[in-house]
């Protein structure tokens, strides 16, 4: 399994890791994230490349399975 946010937020290249693991890699935990933790919050309002990583992932033919969190992170509940 591969989880984006952590080397997201680590400055790492989630590329990378699509490399490294090759054809170990079966599932994807897809997230956003504001790029500075590991906070989840809705597809779309954060920072994490989302565009180019299904991009990255029809190139490489990925045929594994997939989760997406829609998620609210806490401090945006707290401030509305």
């Amino acid at each position: 399994m591969c989880d984006v946010v952590a080397p997201y937020v680590q400055n790492e290249s989630i590329m990378d890791y699509f490399d490294k693991l090759g054809s170990k890699m079966h599932h994807m935990h897809i997230v956003d994230s504001d790029g500075a933790s590991d906070s989840y919050i809705m597809p779309g309002e954060g920072k994490m490349p989302l565009k180019e990583l299904m991009e990255e992932l029809k190139y490489i033919k990925f045929d594994g399975t997939m989760t997406a969190d829609n998620v609210i992170y806490d401090a945006i509940l707290y401030k509305n």
